[in-house]
């Protein structure tokens, strides 16, 4: 027993010593009021600098941001015959 517990003390160690991640991943589907999935939608995200990332969603209507800095971020939606959306 004491040699797992002691392995299991050196993974957290060196996990710890990682460095901390500094930018996270957005993922998301965009559906109609029906669950009907949208494909081609413009899906832009904004933050309080005004930088602003686009995506177009997929075949599935699936969109990802990734590299994204720390912070506050609006979403908005856009795609043909649909009312804006954020």
């Amino acid at each position: 027993m004491v040699p797992v517990v002691l392995l299991s003390l050196l993974l957290l160690s060196a996990q710890s010593a990682l460095p901390a991640q500094s930018t996270g991943t957005l993922t998301g589907q965009v559906r109609d009021q029906f669950e009907a999935v949208i494909v081609n939608a413009v899906v832009t995200l904004t933050n309080n600098s005004g930088v602003q990332r686009k995506s177009v969603t997929d075949q599935v209507g699936r969109y990802t941001f990734s590299g994204l800095a720390p912070g506050s971020w609006i979403l908005r939606v856009e795609a043909p015959g649909f009312a804006p959306f954020e």
